[in-house]
């Protein structure tokens, strides 16, 4: 019989009560217990794993700066803040260059289109997070 180690023993042989009769292997019982073991840890692998994609720190809070999909639209709203406030700058430079009349009028309008788009650029990031 497999997983068994039989002793000697007939037929006719008397036992007393909590006598070894047959042993059983253990090899095969400690495979599938290791394999369950080795499953589990993958398992928690996995979950720690899928914790950390979704922002959840050890600690059971949720932090949504953890996630790289909301890092990443965090800082493309901080770029197009800092371009909006840069186009803002030029656009107040311009205005009073044409005041003095150092840079003409078409491109001080082109300077205010280029400062309206990358305002409403700033204002799509903040929609977006």
């Amino acid at each position: 019989m497999a997983g068994l180690q039989p002793l000697l023993w007939t037929s006719a042989t008397l036992f007393k009560k909590g006598q070894v009769i047959c042993l059983l292997e253990e090899r095969d019982a400690q495979l599938k217990l290791d394999k369950s073991r080795a499953g589990l840890e993958q398992a928690r692998f996995m979950l720690r794993q899928a914790q950390s994609r979704v922002g959840w720190s050890g600690d059971g809070q949720f932090d949504p700066e953890m996630v790289p999909e909301v890092a990443s639209a965090h800082a493309a709203y901080e770029s197009a803040r800092a371009s909006a406030k840069l186009a803002a700058a030029d656009a107040q430079r311009y205005e009073n260059l044409v005041r003095s009349g150092d840079v003409s009028q078409s491109n001080y309008e082109e300077s205010q289109n280029t400062e309206r788009n990358r305002r409403g650029r700033g204002q799509l990031g903040t929609q977006t997070i």
